[in-house]
């Protein structure tokens, strides 16, 4: 049985760099104003190169920031040639100039992260901006979305997708996850989709009596919660974001 969730221990839910099965990949997903950008941020506070940090959090940052609406402190750069974080700019925030938004664009970007030695943590807010890597279009070199989100894990590539429209995504995208944050859907597909992957419905305890939730009910969550379900979990929980 599943239980609401009192204070948010992020490092419970943050997908590791470096694990048992190699890093890990998490969906964040839900409608703007969710609390799904908030929770990502939180998120990537954990993540730090420096050898005091946690090995399963150590790792440098790339966030892949198509819409230009990512509130988070780090080098700003327009090219896919500068995404690879460094010792002086271990944080990059990747936003693409209106002439870098192709799929030979996004997929220059995704090999250089895939090729560099060490650990990396991927945010990539907004994920259908990738949407002409979904598929099984040919690239040329191969398609580093597929290689970065399944070859990527034994090679301490780790990712966080961000995005409002989950029914968009490819299943055998959605499959190389271990993790998920659920916040409000809007759109039935989208509430269907994310409730064959948790499973449609969990159970939580009220007033001292077993109740059963269908996660497709959009009146199921409240204000800043969203439902997660990651290793170690039978079925999905309740968990409310605190904002400061």
């Amino acid at each position: 049985m599943a239980e609401t969730a009192g204070d948010l221990d992020l490092a419970a839910i943050a997908p590791r760099v470096s694990g048992k099965q190699g890093a890990d990949r998490m969906f964040v997903v839900g409608r703007s104003g969710s609390g799904k950008s908030y929770l990502a941020r939180a998120l990537l506070d954990l993540y730090d190169d420096d050898k005091r940090t946690p090995a399963a959090f150590r790792a440098r940052i790339c966030v892949f920031d198509p819409n230009g609406t990512f509130d988070y402190q780090g080098r700003i750069v327009h090219d896919p040639t500068q995404v690879v974080p460094s010792k002086q700019s271990p944080v990059i925030i990747y936003r693409p100039s209106l002439n870098r938004l192709a799929a030979e664009d996004w997929n220059e970007a995704l090999k250089r992260l895939f090729q560099v030695k060490g650990r990396i943590l991927l945010l990539i807010d907004e994920f259908t901006a990738l949407d002409t890597l979904f598929g099984t279009r040919r690239l040329e070199g191969g398609n580093y979305l597929t290689g970065y989100m399944s070859r990527g894990r034994a090679l301490g590539k780790a990712a966080i997708i961000v995005t409002q429209a989950p029914s968009s995504i490819p299943l055998t995208v959605i499959r190389n996850a271990e993790r998920f944050a659920v916040f409000d859907l809007p759109l039935e597909d989208d509430r269907d989709r994310m409730a064959g992957v948790l499973g449609r419905y969990t159970t939580e305890e009220r007033d001292g009596k077993v109740v059963r939730v269908d996660l497709r009910d959009r009146k199921a969550l409240g204000k800043f919660q969203f439902f997660y379900l990651g290793p170690g979990l039978d079925e999905a929980v309740r968990i409310r974001v605190k904002e400061d």
